[in-house]
């Protein structure tokens, strides 16, 4: 498991520790070129997932992003 302030792969690790309710590993990481967020679980799940999230913020407060 990566180390906190280690540098792997161009992610600088921000945090790591282990989240027991998940029985999981984190790492909570940031990409030194484009200062993208990372939070990494591993752990022995054999089932894999992926997400990519980007914030969306709504240009006015007209409710649109609700409704739809």
């Amino acid at each position: 498991m990566p180390k906190q302030d280690d540098t792997l792969y161009g992610f600088h690790i921000l945090r790591s520790y282990e989240m027991e309710e998940y029985r999981s590993r984190v790492s909570h990481c940031v990409h030194e070129a484009s200062g993208c967020e990372l939070l990494h679980l591993e752990n022995e799940d054999p089932e894999n997932l992926f997400s990519f999230n980007f914030r969306t913020p709504p240009p006015d407060n007209s409710g649109l992003t609700h409704i739809l």
